[in-house]
């Protein structure tokens, strides 16, 4: 399995955390953000290909990453500042092992072991959903029939609006649709896209493409302000 882990982002809603350093290496209780998703990618994939796209403190988080990980590749956006996560998954593409599905997965988010169980256990193109909540600032999925048909966080509550987890798997030829998307954006110079813009488009085009699974009340938690920090910090020192 290849894994693009996108970690290029500032976190200027952490500081004075992220003064010095990516948000990924923030910790939560005894370990890092990335140190965590690391290890429970290395515990459930033999042969992952993981590639962490670099962005802000780039030089802090390989020495980071290095100091316990040696199966590692990066890459760096140095435009990370006028450029989004859709540019720095484009970039990640010639990383890739060419014939293994591909999971995309924001550094932000921590996750419960359940959920990369699930994930292991994947083998159809999937977008991971909980649908035990509705967050305004959370990306969501629209759903028909147990497939994915859009995504946007614009999109209001609704019975067919569930949460997305930032974490995406396709396999190898869908991968390679969304790829064409990038390039049409990127050759465009459209490089502020969020990489759900190209997923939305997928969707749209592929109907019964992309799946649902939702993550049965297992936790997880995306960290983007001190207080999203202090509660995440508060469940993950009771699990």
């Amino acid at each position: 399995m290849n894994f693009i882990i996108l970690a290029a982002g500032i976190g200027s809603r952490l500081r004075p955390l992220t003064e010095g350093r990516p948000k990924c290496c923030i910790k939560i209780n005894q370990n890092s953000i990335i140190r965590m998703l690391l290890s429970q990618i290395n515990e459930n994939f033999n042969s992952a290909n993981i590639i962490i796209v670099t962005g802000y403190k780039d030089v802090y988080l390989k020495n980071h990453v290095k100091s316990k990980f040696n199966n590692i590749k990066f890459v760096h956006n140095s435009d990370y500042e006028s450029t989004n996560n859709m540019y720095s998954a484009w970039l990640a593409v010639p990383k890739l092992n060419e014939d293994d599905n591909v999971v995309i997965v924001n550094a932000d988010c921590i996750f419960e072991d359940k959920i990369f169980e699930i994930l292991a256990k994947t083998k159809e193109t999937t977008i991971l959903t909980d649908k035990s909540f509705f967050d305004e600032e959370s990306m969501k999925a629209k759903i028909k029939d147990n497939h994915v048909v859009g995504m946007s966080k614009a999109f209001t509550n609704a019975e067919d609006i569930i949460v997305s987890l930032d974490m995406y798997m396709f396999t190898r030829n869908d991968f390679n649709k969304l790829v064409l998307i990038f390039d049409s954006y990127i050759e465009k110079g459209e490089i502020t896209k969020w990489t759900e813009v190209a997923i939305n488009d997928l969707a749209y085009k592929n109907k019964n493409m992309i799946k649902n699974k939702d993550i049965k009340k297992s936790f997880w938690y995306e960290i983007d302000t001190l207080e999203d920090l202090r509660k995440a910090r508060n469940k993950w020192n009771v699990m």
